[in-house]
């Protein structure tokens, strides 16, 4: 039997209402991130929309493997014949974000292209009207509730830095480089929508066929994220006085220092002098070399904070060069595979991740580079990470702390 099957009128009528409401109730919510500009219509009916979303997305990574941000973004949204029931809007993105579900349209760099255009590429195949559909992009471009096993991936890199990075170091509730903006969006999930009048309850679609048909049973697949085993409290510094060291070897101080500190412990400190070649000249150390400290931080009474390196994790597989250093996602795996022993071996400790260390060597001097300022700010931003950074051939470092690389003292305890 042919059956034919046309649009009803009253859907589009009844869906651009719902529309409407969706757009005005996204606009109420979401404040200044979204700002609708324009829709266009055909047949009297809403075609296109296009809106700006100002919020920072990451747009690429530059050659230290540390993410570019934009913070301002058009979007285009085109709605297609059979939508929302056979397919979700079209969407363009310009430019183009760094995403597992954005296709750009050109591989070759911006920087000769100008601003790329990306289009998302849908997952899987959803059926989501322009409400569920704009917060569910939203969320996903901000790298939240991406999905573990895709059907469909646009950018294989991105997905796959993404993947790596968030096993890396969900175990410390880390949100490393993602975009951490707040945005409110509303919740579209469990709405649903009453017939315009009983007479139109199947108004979904005309069905002409001499059979009785039933109606379309129509689900709203919703994607995977990630399932959350366990979730544990943020680090917080220890309430205490400040630790009574026997110290040598102060660190050098260029600037007006805060009252913050960090004693080095004698196991961390050679760790990091064997890595790093401390008063030696090596083919191994006339190039950056780095890794992380773990240790715990005490909080006095005036609010000064003193971290205590317990131990130190050299990042042995990081490449770098005499101005600059690079640790991808597989020095970071190998780091925290070494750093995560030590850490389930010693809970009565209470150590975290508490800073990093890095070297400048040859003629250098020890200072945060604009590099190392932007890791500091988006990988050891909280007030109490510090970054040490030595020169291995002056035998002289300096350390810093916090999101600002405020400078502040270190000393390595003697026994």
């Amino acid at each position: 039997m042919v059956k034919r099957i046309t649009e009803n009128p009253l859907s589009r009528e009844f869906q651009s209402r719902v529309d409407f409401e969706a757009i005005n109730k996204i606009r109420q919510v979401a404040g200044g991130g979204i700002h609708f500009l324009e829709q266009e219509f055909k047949n009297s009916s809403p075609h296109k929309y296009r809106f700006e979303v100002r919020l920072p997305l990451i747009t690429g990574l530059s050659i230290y493997g540390i993410p570019e941000y934009r913070n301002f973004f058009l979007v285009e949204l085109t709605l297609p014949p059979g939508y929302p029931y056979d397919k979700s809007p079209e969407c363009k993105i310009t430019p183009a974000p760094f995403h597992p579900f954005v296709q750009r349209s050109s591989i070759l760099p911006r920087v000769l292209l100008g601003e790329q255009a990306g289009k998302w590429i849908e997952p899987k195949s959803y059926h989501d009207d322009l409400g569920k559909f704009i917060v569910r992009i939203i969320n996903s471009l901000r790298f939240e509730n991406i999905e573990q096993t895709p059907e469909v991936i646009a950018n294989g890199y991105a997905y796959e830095w993404f993947c790596n990075w968030k096993k890396i170091f969900q175990h410390n509730n880390i949100q490393l480089w993602f975009p951490t903006a707040h945005i409110n969006l509303p919740d579209f999930r469990n709405e649903s929508y009453e017939p315009l009048d009983e007479k139109n309850k199947n108004r979904l679609f005309n069905v002409e066929s001499s059979e009785e048909l039933t109606k379309p049973n129509f689900q709203v697949v919703t994607p995977k994220s990630f399932q959350i085993l366990e979730t544990k409290p943020g680090y917080k510094p220890e309430v205490g006085i400040k630790p009574q060291f026997e110290t040598v070897y102060p660190s050098i101080c260029r600037n007006k220092i805060s009252d913050h500190l960090i004693f080095i412990q004698p196991n961390a400190f050679w760790k990091i002098v064997l890595h790093i070649g401390w008063g030696r000249k090596t083919i191994k150390n006339s190039v950056e070399q780095g890794g992380i400290l773990l240790g715990r931080v005490i909080r006095d009474s005036k609010g000064r904070l003193f971290g205590i390196v317990e131990e130190a994790v050299p990042g042995e597989s990081a490449t770098g060069s005499g101005a600059y250093l690079e640790m991808s996602y597989e020095t970071w795996k190998s780091i925290i595979e070494q750093a995560d022993p030590f850490l389930e071996n010693h809970p009565d400790k209470k150590m975290t991740i508490i800073g990093w260390y890095h070297t400048h060597p040859n003629d250098l001097d020890v200072f945060m580079s604009g590099t190392d300022r932007a890791t500091q700010e988006h990988v050891f931003s909280q007030e109490w990470q510090f970054a040490v950074v030595l020169n291995p051939h002056k035998k002289i470092w300096r350390v810093f702390r916090g999101v600002e690389s405020e400078e502040c003292q270190g000393l390595i305890v003697s026994k």
